[in-house]
């Protein structure tokens, strides 16, 4: 059976990115979940590695609301293990063609590459890569989305913690 939960997502998703004209912010902190095809799935509560297609948010409809909204500038954050296969899909050899347009305006934020986890830290309240975004959001406000990624990676890498990657189509880097 279908996790109820993704309706419900779905639905606040898709109106949100409906309504958005000027930023679309969406920001998921969680588990993410490969299937044996390695696609990402984003882990709701109820959620298993095995049955991630029923009970997962698929990233790809994710991808698909985000792309399809008409805000003049898309911002996904993903704090999730494997949350750069994101850019892999994002950039599909299949559909690049059809989606250059619409990928025009995006700035994608990942925790992890595509293939690593990202990291937890025992006994804090948030994960390596939101402890470090929250921090520096708070400390240097007016950063662009690209200075603050910059200062993200440099803080995690002083850590040893897994390095923050990033994707910014035209000028939404610079926001």
């Amino acid at each position: 059976m279908e996790n109820p939960q993704l309706a419900e997502i779905g639905d606040v998703l898709v109106r949100a990115a409906r309504e958005a004209e000027d930023v679309l912010l969406v920001y998921y902190s969680g588990h993410g979940l490969v299937d044996s095809r390695g696609r990402l799935y984003l882990g709701l509560p109820g959620s298993s590695q095995t049955r991630a297609a029923w009970k997962a948010l698929p990233f790809e409809t994710l991808r698909e609301d985000l792309l399809d909204s008409p805000a003049k500038i898309r911002v996904l954050i993903l704090d999730c293990c494997f949350s750069g296969r994101a850019f892999e899909s994002m950039s599909d050899a299949d559909t690049l063609q059809a989606n250059q347009f619409r990928t025009n305006g995006t700035f994608t934020l990942t925790s992890s590459a595509a293939n690593e986890p990202s990291f937890a830290p025992l006994g804090e309240i948030h994960t390596a890569f939101t402890g470090a975004l929250l921090s520096l959001a708070r400390l240097t406000p007016g950063l662009t989305l690209d200075e603050l990624y910059g200062a993200v990676q440099g803080h995690l890498s002083a850590l040893g913690r897994p390095a923050p990657r990033r994707r910014s189509v035209d000028e939404a880097g610079t926001w």
